[in-house]
């Protein structure tokens, strides 16, 4: 019996030591372009207005973190945050994705997207009534 429990007690420590601390984790943040934007001239107040964008990763390793988003006076620049494993062999093919903006205006006018590109920006006018 004694056996029993200290080869579970030993099993136990073992697995418990093999976990991956998520904070150690190495991995590279960045930014990716947007190549490409499809989005409607017109809105209404208050009502979703969805663009639908094509990202270029530099590498097959590369995702989607997240959108980071500006808006001053009715200027909206967007840019594509990315993150990859640090240390991994990958891909150096470009990759391509489709992802979906969504942007919900609260006021009537005209706004102005600015999508970043490689050295520059892909600007779309939305006209919201």
């Amino acid at each position: 019996m004694k056996a029993h429990l200290l080869a579970l007690m030993l099993v136990i420590g073992i697995a418990s030591g093999c976990t991956k601390d998520k904070d150690s984790d190495n991995v590279v943040n960045s930014t990716a372009p947007v190549t490409a934007v499809e989005a409607p001239s017109s809105a209404l107040v208050n009502q979703p207005i969805s663009f639908n964008l094509t990202v270029a990763y530099p590498d097959g390793c590369t995702s989607f973190s997240k959108f980071n988003e500006t808006l001053t006076n009715r200027i909206k620049t967007v840019t594509i945050e990315t993150t990859r494993p640090a240390e991994l062999d990958c891909t150096t093919a470009i990759v391509y994705e489709n992802k979906v903006y969504t942007f919900t205006p609260t006021e009537k006018g005209s706004y102005t997207f600015k999508f970043k590109n490689y050295d520059s920006w892909i600007e779309k006018v939305v006209t919201v009534e």
